[in-house]
């Protein structure tokens, strides 16, 4: 276990997950799933989530221009 800095409570860690996950709700797995991608970032996320939130969930980005399909 982490501590957190401070000496506070520890902090649990997970190992990490090779599976793609979506920018904006986190599921695992995106490859299951139609996907897009920020065509600035390169970010990848659910359609839906996409056509939900209408912009880029990259911190910084703040552009949603869905790159056209590989």
């Amino acid at each position: 276990m982490a501590v957190a800095r401070g000496g506070g409570n520890p902090v649990a860690l997970r190992p990490h997950s090779r599976a793609r996950r979506c920018a904006y709700c986190h599921e695992e797995d995106l490859s299951r799933w139609s996907s897009a991608h920020c065509a600035r970032c390169q970010v990848a996320l659910h359609e839906e989530c996409a056509d939900d939130l209408g912009a880029c969930p990259t911190l910084g980005c703040g552009a949603w221009t869905p790159a056209p399909p590989p």
